[in-house]
């Protein structure tokens, strides 16, 4: 199920509540490229299940240092890579189908990105 713009906001609030990254948490504040991307997704569904957690999360237009929304000029549903919209290359590259989305949102008046991965089920999550 998709999040509306009112629970992708109590998820980036619950999220920025967080004082640091977390085995199931990434954040950067501007990021594109398409297979370090698929990286992190395979690395943070694989860390979900190891951390007891339903869904892991990577978060572009936050700062690394400070944690500070500072949004992001990177636009996954504009990006294509080797002739595919991003989002579908990415799925056809994880390897154990586990499931993802990407949202593109505003929060307090910056652009954020956020993408929310399946925990693994049993089996890793591999990527490439």
């Amino acid at each position: 199920m998709k999040l509306d713009q009112n629970q992708l906001n109590l998820l980036t609030a619950r999220l920025l509540s967080e004082e640091k990254e977390k085995q199931w948490l990434e954040v950067k504040d501007s990021f594109y490229e398409p297979h370090s991307i698929g990286e992190y997704l395979s690395a943070l569904a694989n860390s979900d299940d190891i951390a007891n957690q339903r869904k892991g999360y990577l978060r572009c237009g936050i700062d690394d240092a400070t944690l500070s929304v500072v949004g992001t000029s990177f636009y996954p549903s504009k990006k294509k890579h080797k002739g595919q919209v991003l989002e579908f290359w990415l799925n056809q590259m994880l390897q154990t189908k586990i499931g993802f989305d990407m949202y593109e949102f505003t929060y307090e008046n910056k652009k954020l990105v956020l993408c929310a991965v399946n925990a693994a089920a049993g089996e890793p999550v591999n990527f490439g």
